[in-house]
């Protein structure tokens, strides 16, 4: 649905239909003469917002996050050498793009979601004032929650009704405000307020998920509100004291600490840089690590997965040794918590038997890619749980069938 075509001037320049112009070059910065750097993305998207399903819902605090989040994967997957940008041309033909695409709408209209009766919703109190004054007066619980202070502070409310088909802008929400638990009075009853406001003023909350069709909120698309939401809350899960970074101890508890000591502390040594003395990850080096493990099977990925297993920076090869430490930590976490008595030599042994290397000391890149199970043995050589998941549909594989039983 976007067609771009690049002027002579180097800036790309929309059709009649497409959203706004990629202007180049993009930043005295960037190393291309017509590329984009990480925030010249930020900045194209951030323009394309308004036309994303649920996207354009979501509250103002989290923008920040979720163009962080948008352009951190396409810069991982169009930048593999890490030289900070990337040609316009190679993010509109690919595939990671034509993802991001599939969340986009042309019209505005055709972005704006439907809302049914009984979604769960925010509203900011200042909004809510401004729609209702005249009308009704405001409840004082409403009044404070205006001046409290924060201006990300947001009322939850549940949709009763809409004019027409509840898609445009402008159409109107009757909703039912809940009174936050720190103003409802001693008695304990919560009150309740009946307002109407336009469909815009509404924003969206991860309760709202629930209630939106899986086909509009598509929450396995990277782009989603909803994956990019869960995504960013569990960084704030693990960052414990709420400093917005995270330390080794810290992200070491990431997916249940199944990942091993060795894993995490390479994966800080290598992809981590230090952040005015402290040897701490940003959330944007975060995000590449969850896009690196998500997408092994990506040249990539790989790459990025390789460089925590090349302890001795080799770069080209590892050393059976190396890999007999990470299979070590792995049979030491599994000991650890009880699912299984498997030792580091049998985990050895599977992995060189499913990457079947031309050499019994090393293992090269051309062997990993040669076995085509890189996507296998890369994360189980990281994370204990990744492991056991393999081998438990392993050993489910090699048992015969109830069928086969009987015979």
């Amino acid at each position: 649905p976007i067609s771009l075509r690049v002027a002579s001037t180097s800036t790309v320049v929309p059709s009649h239909q497409s959203p706004p112009a990629i202007h180049g070059p993009p930043s005295a910065s960037s190393p291309l003469s017509n590329a984009l750097t990480q925030e010249d993305v930020e900045s194209f998207i951030r323009r394309l917002v308004p036309h994303v399903r649920l996207v354009r819902d979501m509250p103002k605090w989290l923008l920040p996050y979720y163009l962080c989040h948008a352009s951190r994967k396409i810069m991982f997957m169009l930048d593999p050498r890490n030289i900070g940008a990337i040609s316009i041309e190679s993010l509109m033909m690919s595939e990671v793009f034509s993802e991001f695409i599939r969340m986009y709408e042309s019209e505005i209209r055709d972005a704006v979601v439907t809302f049914p009766v009984g979604c769960a919703l925010d509203i900011l109190p200042q909004t809510l004032i401004e729609h209702v004054r005249g009308v009704k007066a405001a409840p004082e619980w409403v009044i404070k929650a205006s001046e409290c202070g924060d201006d990300d502070y947001h009322l939850r409310c549940s949709v009763e009704g809409y004019e027409n088909d509840g898609n445009d802008p402008s159409d109107t929400y009757t909703v039912n405000v809940i009174c936050p638990k720190k103003y409802r009075k001693p008695d304990g009853v919560i009150e309740v307020f009946a307002a109407t406001v336009p469909r815009d003023a509404l924003v969206w909350c991860p309760s709202t998920t629930e209630y939106v069709p899986p086909e509009l909120s598509a929450v396995t698309n990277w782009f989603s509100l909803p994956l990019m939401y869960r995504i960013y809350d569990h960084f704030t899960v693990l960052d414990a004291d709420s400093d917005g970074v995270l330390t080794l101890e810290e992200f070491s508890k990431y997916s249940n600490s199944s990942y091993t000591d060795l894993s995490t502390s390479r994966v800080f040594e290598i992809h981590v840089h230090d952040a005015g003395g402290r040897h701490v990850m940003d959330f944007k080096s975060y995000l590449s690590f969850v896009v690196a493990t998500e997408h092994v099977g990506t040249p990539q990925g790989k790459k990025y997965l390789w460089d925590v297993l090349d302890i001795e920076h080799t770069k080209d090869k590892i050393r059976v040794e190396v890999l007999r430490a990470f299979c070590k930590e792995i049979s030491d976490k599994l000991h650890e918590n009880q699912m299984s008595k498997i030792t580091g030599e049998s985990i050895l042994s599977e992995i060189i038997d499913m990457i079947n290397p031309n050499w019994h000391e090393y293992v090269t890149r051309e062997d990993i890619d040669k076995c085509k199970q890189h996507h296998t043995v890369i994360p189980i050589l990281l994370s204990h749980r990744n492991f056991y998941a393999y081998d438990c549909r392993e050993q489910s594989a090699a048992q015969p069938s109830s069928e086969e039983y009987v015979q």
